[in-house]
């Protein structure tokens, strides 16, 4: 794709967004497509060489741009996911996949839900906090954040979210089951269930390499418990550091 092919593409599904704020996220594609390593200094050097203009202009516009709190992630991929997901006959025997992580960058901490497409991670939505915002609220961002991709996704798309153990609570849970997501996310061993077959903590179940067992309609946790399931999984023939039984809670059959 050339660059101003990028350039038209946004302006044609970025709806939700001015046509300033556009036209700057257009132009910052069009000159970040052969950067090899992004960085704002870099965008900005190459906007200014683009319009034969000096850098401090270019990087002060890209600043401004980068940091307009009127500009919400929501709003710019209202338009792409609705582009990517408009063939329903596509995804009609395909569950959309969908990885939810957080990383960091820098002094922020970034929550992304990626979907998983052809072995890759595509972007649907982020958020980037400070330190202190994370202790004071990181379980209502990533409900928050859970909450405005399914507002934005189709409403006949069958979605599973994917996350590791630091998300195995029981009120993200309860809030896929309440948005009608599926989900399979690891938990730590160490948590108290109840179900016909067991009655304990999962760290105190018979387990030994190569089971696969389904706990079904279990009791997660002892204080207002949330039903799911959980899959235990130990597999065989894992590299010593990595040869320990998973539990994974899902509402999956």
């Amino acid at each position: 794709m050339k660059a101003m092919e990028a350039v038209l593409w946004i302006a044609s599904v970025c709806v939700g967004m001015r046509k300033s704020q556009i036209k700057t996220l257009g132009d910052l594609v069009a000159v970040a497509m052969p950067i090899g390593r992004v960085s704002l200094s870099e965008l900005g050097r190459l906007l200014a060489e683009q319009r034969d203009g000096l850098a401090k202009y270019g990087i002060k516009r890209v600043w401004r741009f980068t940091a307009n709190e009127r500009v919400h992630i929501g709003d710019a991929m209202q338009g792409p996911l609705q582009w990517l997901f408009h063939s329903r006959k596509r995804w009609k025997n395909h569950p959309l996949v969908v990885s939810f992580d957080w990383t960091e960058v820098r002094s922020f901490h970034t929550l992304m839900a990626a979907a998983v497409i052809d072995g890759r991670g595509v972007p649907l939505l982020w958020a980037s906090y400070e330190e202190w915002v994370l202790h004071k609220s990181q379980n209502n961002l990533e409900e928050g954040l859970l909450r405005l991709l399914k507002s934005l996704l189709p409403p006949w798309m069958r979605v599973i979210v994917v996350a590791d153990r630091g998300f195995g609570r029981t009120e993200l849970a309860r809030t896929c089951q309440e948005l009608g997501l599926h989900y399979v996310i690891r938990i730590k061993p160490n948590v108290y269930v109840e179900c016909r077959e067991f009655r304990g903590k999962l760290d105190t179940l018979p387990v030994r390499r190569g089971t696969e067992r389904l706990l079904r309609n279990v009791q997660f946790r002892k204080e207002n418990p949330v039903t799911q399931h959980v899959a235990v999984c130990w597999k065989k023939g894992l590299p010593e550091d990595r040869d320990e039984c998973w539990f994974l809670m899902t509402d999956l059959p």
